[in-house]
């Protein structure tokens, strides 16, 4: 019997146990109940296993009020209508997890097996953890007593059963230390085991962003697999986001040698040289990425911001016209090509675009960009007043762009009201002044700018 679960493939080999990584948000539960049913008896050998395994559980989670341990008085078997049935069984008695499993004789050893699935979420749908002890790994038949301590592959394995429940309830923050008990009883399982479960917590704490945290874990797993492609991955996209470029490039460097044909991997590499302000050697990455594979819209994003910021806008247009022809519904990539419009100079373009993006986007944030963009369309138009409202409202979205106050002042000033005009202004330069490679309108001069629009309203 196989109860791989499909969704970690590089891991499929396994024959004692499997993982699931997706976490998926079913809504939280007040309490667990975990359901153990009667363990089949292969060989007739009468040992308290069932008795054992609660023992265990309940001394495992004693200091856990919200998690109970209760007996299934039902057999199934090791197969995929035993699972099925197990989780209809103790589903219809409120239990969130249920614990079937098999034994056999060894001589003094015994042979073990178990799975645990989960039954909140209803049918059957690969939604399990299997485990088993056998060969050298049987269980000596002195520790099947509940009086006995329970083996530390056992509690591994039951720490990582509740963890994964949690995951899958989207109580992630629950489920972190639970599953660092876990890790504490990595020694006394295979590489294998310890290479998923070290994947899971980071997997976990890259849901939960704590980025260090993930690195940590993924670090570990790497250490025992250093060329998974998923690890590497994963790592650097943690890396990106606490800024550290350099790691991340390392990390994406490994994953060309590795797959050098992978075009995820080499549109990833070439993003992260763009955001390290190596153009030529990101433009090498996406052109590959792009030839390797022509439907990837990020790809081509990514591409058009390189040629943004080389100034070459006919180009950024050509892949921004790409992207949204393969994501059409794509509000940032509208925003993007708004902004490339209004700097190429098609001013009527650009608001068209802008507008677009305004409607799809559903982010405060990246709305307030979009009317900040079309707002300076509009003061290119010299049309102050719908500028003024679109920089009103980019305000009421979101106050991180100061230089929305400066814009504000300069609409005020054409239009006649100095006492506004200063009144934004003087407010704008009691603010830092803050570039960003994808904001065209702060420039290093804009404070000086500033005052010297001031001095001359009040002169």
């Amino acid at each position: 019997m196989d109860f791989m679960n499909t969704r970690i493939s590089r891991y499929l080999s396994l024959l004692m146990f499997a993982l699931p990584l997706f976490i998926s948000a079913n809504g939280a539960a007040e309490k667990l109940s975990i359901l153990v049913s009667r363990v089949e008896d292969i060989d007739q050998m009468d040992l308290p296993v069932t008795e054992t395994l609660i023992s265990w559980l309940e001394s495992e989670f004693s200091e856990y009020s919200d998690i109970s341990v209760d007996f299934l008085d039902e057999e199934f078997p090791l197969e995929e209508i035993g699972v099925q049935s197990a989780i209809t069984a103790a589903g219809s008695t409120g239990g969130d997890i249920v614990i079937l499993g098999s034994c056999m004789d060894r001589g003094t050893r015994i042979q073990l097996d178990i799975v645990a699935a989960n039954s909140t979420s209803g049918p059957y749908e690969g939604n399990f953890i299997h485990i088993g002890f056998a060969g050298e790994d049987c269980l000596d038949i002195t520790m099947l007593s509940p009086e006995s301590p329970a083996p530390d592959g056992i509690r591994f394995f039951i720490n990582l059963i509740v963890a994964d429940w949690l995951s899958k309830e989207d109580q992630n923050e629950e489920a972190i230390p639970i599953l660092d008990t876990a890790l504490q009883y990595c020694d006394a399982v295979s590489r294998d085991y310890q290479t998923s479960a070290w994947t899971f917590k980071g997997d976990l704490s890259l849901v939960s962003e704590q980025y260090d945290s993930a690195i940590d874990a993924y670090s570990e797993a790497l250490l025992l697999y250093p060329t998974d492609t998923y690890l590497l991955s994963a790592r650097a996209s943690c890396f990106d986001a606490i800024d550290d470029l350099e790691s991340a490039l390392d990390d994406l460097l490994i994953l060309a040698e590795i797959d050098p044909n992978n075009a995820s991997t080499i549109a990833q590499l070439g993003a992260e040289l763009y955001q390290n302000g190596q153009y030529e050697d990101a433009l090498l990455y996406l052109n590959h990425a792009i030839n390797l594979d022509p439907s990837n819209a990020m790809a081509f994003r990514d591409r058009a911001r390189v040629h943004y910021q080389k100034g070459d806008y006919d180009r950024a247009l050509n892949d921004l016209d790409s992207a949204l022809r393969l994501e059409p519904g794509s509000s940032q990539g509208l925003a993007f090509q708004g902004i490339v419009l209004h700097l190429a100079g098609y001013q009527d373009e650009a608001i068209e675009a802008l507008t677009a993006s305004i409607e799809l986007e559903r982010n405060p944030e990246v709305k307030a960009w979009s009317y900040y963009a079309r707002a300076n369309s509009y003061i290119s138009l010299e049309d102050y007043g719908s500028a003024l409202e679109d920089l009103t409202t980019s305000l009421e979205c979101s106050g991180s762009s100061y230089t929305v106050l400066y814009l504000i002042g300069v609409c005020h000033m054409r239009l006649g009201d100095e006492v506004l005009a200063v009144e934004y202004l003087t407010e704008y330069l009691s603010y830092p002044l803050e570039l960003s490679p994808m904001d065209p309108w702060t420039t290093e001069d804009l404070h000086e700018t500033a005052a010297g629009l001031i001095e001359e309203l009040q002169n």
